[in-house]
C-alpha cells in the first residue's frame, strides 16, 4: 500500500518533497486512527460487534464527526459487514499468488438510499 501512495505522490511532480512527506505523514496517520477506531469495534464483542459499535468507528473515521444521514451511515455498516463476509470466503492461497483482492462495488449499498 505504502510503496503504491509514495508512487502516485511522486506522480504529482509540481509538489514539493517536503510537501509529499508532510502528506504522506497525514495519510499514514489517518491509516493508523481508522485501524485503531475499527480494532475498537472489533474488540467489543469480536468482529460482530454491535452495529451502532461499528457505526461510531465508521462515522468517526469517514466523516470526522460531521453530521452525515443515518440511513448513509446504516449502508457503510452493511456494506463493511458484507465486505468482511466476502473476504471471508475468498481463498487465502489465491490472493498470496495472484496478489489482489476482490471488493463488492458500494454503489450497490448507497444507491437504495433515498435522497431528501
Amino acid at each position: 500500500m505504502w510503496t503504491d501512495v509514495e508512487l502516485r505522490l511522486q506522480q504529482l511532480k509540481e509538489i514539493r518533497r517536503s510537501a509529499r512527506k508532510k502528506y504522506l505523514k497525514e495519510i499514514d496517520d489517518q491509516f493508523v486512527a481508522a485501524l485503531i477506531s475499527y480494532d475498537e469495534s472489533k474488540l467489543k464483542t469480536g468482529l460482530l460487534c454491535d452495529d451502532t459499535v461499528l457505526a461510531a468507528a465508521a462515522w468517526r473515521t469517514l466523516y470526522g464527526f460531521r453530521p452525515v444521514d443515518p440511513r448513509l451511515l446504516e449502508a457503510i455498516v452493511s456494506y463493511i459487514r458484507m465486505q468482511v463476509d466476502h473476504l471471508d470466503s475468498l481463498n487465502t492461497e489465491d490472493i498470496m499468488h495472484r496478489g489482489s483482492v476482490t471488493f463488492l462495488p458500494i454503489k450497490s449499498i448507497i444507491h437504495h438510499i433515498p435522497s431528501e
